[in-house]
């Protein structure tokens, strides 16, 4: 996004067809990685199921020193990787259902490390979403001079912006106009929530017990936050308990119906408790993130996942 310290040109912001969205399309070393074996040991699996003893001959190739078929050219960890990776194919009808990563295809590659590739992952989201909202402000024609820090605040509730961080009262409510049109609050809550740390002050079980519990019957159709709450309970319209509605929803799908008792001991005690006391009686999930010369900034935790050095030096590390 080009940002300048002109004038902010404030045009309507309700016709747009940007959204933000925050889960976009992203392939993890891993996938790429299971491609490459899926792609090696599908042949290899084509040659083990001609033998007359498929299970046999992997086992010859892999952990018999005295057969001529002893891979001794690979390493004692690549035999174990090989033997794993060509029994998952035999047990899984020619798909790789188990992949080992330490297979002498990558000997010289570097390791794929689960926490690297999560920050990994973080960043290659937060890198879109930049953009995204790059092009929301573009297209609204709505320019923030630089240096502006600003704050994007989302209402778990009903995932209303509210914008702050500048005297420009003009600007704050054109950005909160661009944000809470379409989709945009409901994603960039999401963007935030998979971005905060273990660490964030911004974190609460308490909060997010709450949070769980409203998404989940959201499945209902419903809001929590706007029904009656009556006799201990949050009622339908038409005078339904919301949370057995959830639960013979759960009853009445075959894939569900035997997590029916673990759904109601997860989120019955935070629901009975709310709708004793009040929706207000837990504190809700509000998320905040800076935005500063078109990028978003992480509050309340050591990672910045639009500033990454820290993310290369950790790569580096692991090699």
């Amino acid at each position: 996004m080009k940002i300048s310290n002109q004038q902010p040109n404030y045009a309507q912001t309700t016709q747009t067809n940007t959204k933000i969205q925050h889960n976009n399309g992203y392939e993890s070393k891993v996938k790429q990685y299971k491609a490459i074996l899926e792609e090696k040991y599908k042949k290899i699996h084509q040659e083990n199921t001609r033998q007359k003893d498929p299970w046999g001959h992997i086992s010859d190739k892999y952990r018999n020193p005295y057969s001529p078929k002893f891979r001794s050219d690979l390493t004692e960890t690549e035999r174990m990787a090989a033997y794993e990776n060509e029994t998952s194919m035999l047990q899984f009808n020619g798909k790789l259902g188990v992949c080992n990563f330490q297979d002498a295809t990558f000997r010289d590659m570097p390791n794929i490390n689960g926490i690297v590739e999560n920050y990994g992952k973080r960043a290659f989201q937060r890198e879109q979403v930049n953009n995204q909202i790059g092009e929301l402000l573009k297209e609204a024609g709505i320019g923030i001079p630089i240096g502006t820090s600003l704050t994007f605040t989302v209402n778990p509730n009903d995932f209303s912006v509210s914008v702050s961080g500048s005297k420009d009262e003009l600007l704050l409510r054109q950005i909160e106009q661009l944000f809470n049109a379409e989709q945009n609050g409901q994603e960039l809550y999401r963007h935030i929530f998979k971005s905060l740390d273990p660490e964030s002050t911004q974190r609460s079980e308490v909060a997010e017990r709450k949070y769980s519990l409203i998404s989940t019957l959201r499945t209902t159709g419903y809001d929590l936050s706007k029904l009656e709450r009556k006799d201990g309970k949050f009622l339908t319209p038409d005078g339904q308990d919301v949370f057995e509605l959830y639960l013979n929803k759960m009853r009445a799908n075959p894939y569900e119906k035997n997590y029916v008792s673990a759904a109601a001991s997860h989120y019955g005690p935070t629901y009975y408790e709310l709708a004793k006391n009040g929706f207000d009686a837990l504190p809700d999930l509000m998320l905040s993130i800076n935005y500063v010369d078109g990028k978003l900034q992480d509050v309340g935790q050591q990672y910045n996942y639009s500033e990454t050095g820290w993310l290369e030096a950790l790569k580096n590390s692991k090699r």
